[in-house]
């Protein structure tokens, strides 16, 4: 069974569950994510808090930078266990 979604309704086209998959990863991701994500030597994992987004449940454009930046705090604490 194909599902259709319709992404604009200014443009009427429809993308298939495929061609959204696609649209979610980015171009440089070729392999299955869960592998692509255990090559990295560091990550955090974060939750888009309410307060973080508008009504539509779009991220705030400044938010990702807060999680950098709580990235690389989590990422001195391993390496070093501290901040100082």
């Amino acid at each position: 069974m194909e599902h259709k979604i319709n992404a604009s309704s200014n443009m009427g086209e429809a993308f298939d569950e495929k061609e959204m998959m696609m649209m979610r990863l980015p171009s440089y991701i070729e392999e299955p994510f869960e592998e692509w994500r255990a090559s990295f030597r560091f990550y955090v994992e974060t939750t888009v808090r309410f307060s973080e987004t508008d009504m539509f449940g779009h991220m705030n454009n400044v938010t990702p930078f807060v999680y950098f930046e709580e990235a690389r705090i989590a990422f001195f604490f391993q390496k070093n266990g501290n901040c100082g």
